[in-house]
């Protein structure tokens, strides 16, 4: 199998997933991401269930007790459920993820890989974190600690018109 080959075979599955995505969830099935894992979440009369194969094998979880937005990320769904277990969801947006994506791995989670570009990033962020981020922080907390020759300026400044507020009293 030659380059041209493999290459139109994976752009028709590239596609074929593209279709199957665009297909419609069954209803009460949102796409969710559960435990860096791409889930079905069936919300039904007899409770959540999860559909963690493209199949539709459905795996019930219990019946929600409570059920809050994330406190910080307010795109996560925390879940309480009756046997005192907690879920944390993340929604996938309308055909972001498909049936045909249940059982795997979400994308920002590829686990270990020996890519040379990886080496790369992380001097490049190294970098960044040398150049930027460290000399922020010091410039942050030398102002906040009053340390800084403008705070000490200020400083006297107000020493000043003090004076001058106490001698006009006077």
């Amino acid at each position: 199998m030659d380059l041209d080959d493999q290459i139109a075979k994976t752009r028709k599955e590239s596609a074929l997933r593209e279709e199957q995505r665009s297909l419609p969830l069954p209803a009460g099935v949102t796409m969710v991401k559960l435990n860096k894992q791409v889930t079905g979440l069936r919300v039904g009369p007899e409770g959540l269930a999860t559909l963690s194969a493209p199949e539709g094998v459905r795996a019930p979880i219990g019946r929600p007790v409570t059920v809050k937005r994330g406190k910080l990320m307010h795109s996560r769904v925390r879940i309480k459920l009756d046997d005192g277990s907690r879920l944390t969801v993340r929604p996938y947006l309308p055909r972001e993820k498909g049936l045909i994506d249940c059982g795997k791995r979400d994308s920002l989670y590829r686990g270990s890989s020996s890519n040379s570009d990886d080496f790369l990033v992380a001097i490049f962020l190294l970098v960044v974190i040398v150049v930027v981020l460290l000399p922020a922080i010091y410039l942050s907390v030398r102002e906040l600690a009053g340390l800084s020759p403008r705070c000490k300026l200020a400083a006297s400044l107000r020493d000043e018109l003090n004076t001058t507020l106490v001698s006009r009293t006077s």
